[in-house]
């Protein structure tokens, strides 16, 4: 299958993208791939994710607009990490993480609410303080 990628991405030297096996792998808009990652087969990432270096998706993740996923991360396959999530460097993801949190460890484990918001969000999370 294809590879999609997205408008204004970067992807970082050394970094894999597997092409799809039954779905395309897609890189959305705005979206930052640093150094030596690995993005497994038919992965979606959605726009405006930052990935840090040395992280691993393994096939089938999806990652929420507006996330972040520290150095180093390794996500198990099939995972869903939610929009506005931040992972922490080091964290092995095995389950679904949920949207608006921060979450790190091994296994990575939700710890907090996420109260950050991108800029000029409102329309997007209306109940944002």
């Amino acid at each position: 299958m294809e590879v999609l990628i997205g408008s204004y991405v970067y992807i970082g030297y050394g970094t894999i993208i597997q092409g799809g096996s039954k779905r395309a792998t897609t890189i959305g808009d705005h979206v930052k791939i640093d150094s030596l990652c690995y993005i497994g087969h038919d992965s979606i990432i959605s726009d405006r994710v930052c990935i840090a270096g040395g992280s691993t998706l393994a096939g089938w993740v999806e990652i929420g607009e507006d996330s972040f996923i520290g150095l180093g991360t390794t996500v198990k396959p099939k995972v869903k990490i939610g929009k506005r999530t931040m992972i922490g460097m080091g964290s092995v993801v095995t389950k679904d993480i949920p949207d608006g949190v921060i979450a790190y460890g091994n296994p990575c484990r939700v710890v907090r609410e996420n109260r950050w918001y991108p800029p000029n969000s409102r329309h997007v999370y209306p109940n944002q303080p």
